[in-house]
């Protein structure tokens, strides 16, 4: 993959109508040429739906990626939408892991407002400061923090 690729983690209960707004408005702000995530029910799902638009906006500019690294446990495998490129399933903690190290910059949509301990979504937001990686946190209210 070459140029920008923001990875994504999100809560399984899905993003609400401004956090899909607002992660819309961070990938027209970036436009990125490719996107990594767990493929999981809920936001990965949502944020799939989000890309495979943004794609059909950009695609006469632009060769775009779908980078999807599912996880190991059938039953959080959510649909993907569009285009994609499918690795193979590994651990959930050790897939969120490598969508950080794929990327440049995260996009993370957790369901609460406040890190909460045993949170997928929070444990790869915490792994992507440890890597030093660029975090825009999309709160459910539609607030965009900078990490």
């Amino acid at each position: 993959m070459s140029g920008l690729t923001v990875g994504f983690t999100g809560t399984q209960k899905g993003v609400t109508a401004l956090q899909k707004k607002r992660v819309a408005s961070l990938l027209q702000a970036l436009v990125p040429n490719a996107v990594v995530h767990g493929g999981c029910i809920g936001a990965d799902s949502d944020f799939s739906l989000i890309w495979s638009k943004f794609h059909k906006q950009h695609d006469y500019q632009y060769d775009f990626f779908q980078c999807v690294f599912p996880s190991n446990i059938k039953s959080t495998q959510g649909e993907i939408y569009g285009q994609f490129i499918l690795y193979p399933e590994k651990p959930p903690l050790v897939r969120n892991k490598i969508i950080v190290d794929k990327s440049d910059i995260i996009i993370a949509a957790p369901r609460q407002e406040r890190e909460i301990i045993r949170s997928g979504t929070w444990s790869t937001i915490g792994y992507a400061r440890k890597k030093e990686k660029p975090i825009y946190i999309v709160f459910s209210s539609g607030t965009i923090r900078p990490n």
